[in-house]
């Protein structure tokens, strides 16, 4: 049996964008996508011939996905892109490529959503580490696709 091709976030491609169609490159600034939520409801009823319950399944809940990110100062760079569209309550997208982005590797792109913590940053006197703040986004749906 050969081992499988295993798959890392090591080379990850995450990106950003404020209107769904132009994409900024994060991975220069973030080191960790995390995805949480997206759980199916399910409904369960009990019959009397059975004496388990038959399931039914509902509605999925929206997805959130968290981008750690580096803490820089300017105009453009990431805190401040998350800032205004935290603050302002503007729709926000995330896709990320766990293979870099390259052609024919897949693409999971969120639908319009919206960043729901505030990524403000903070920290100790004593730490010589680079602050991070996250960017938690919360969107219906992510869509999985392959890179042309």
């Amino acid at each position: 049996m050969t081992a499988p091709a295993v798959v890392t976030m090591r080379v990850a491609k995450p990106e950003i964008s404020t209107n769904g169609s132009n994409w900024t490159d994060w991975s220069g600034y973030s080191n960790q996508v995390a995805i949480g939520g997206g759980d199916r409801e399910l409904s369960e009823e009990f019959i009397f011939n059975e004496d388990v319950g038959v399931l039914s399944p509902g509605k999925r809940g929206h997805i959130e996905l968290t981008l750690d990110v580096v803490y820089t100062e300017g105009g453009a760079e990431p805190f401040e892109v998350a800032r205004a569209a935290y603050e302002a309550g503007t729709p926000f997208y995330m896709r990320f490529s766990p293979k870099g982005g390259g052609s024919t590797q897949f693409l999971f792109t969120s639908d319009s959503g919206y960043i729901t913590k505030a990524p403000y940053i903070g920290g100790a006197a004593s730490g010589g580490k680079a602050m991070v703040f996250q960017v938690v986004l919360a969107t219906p749906k992510l869509t999985k696709s392959v890179i042309a």
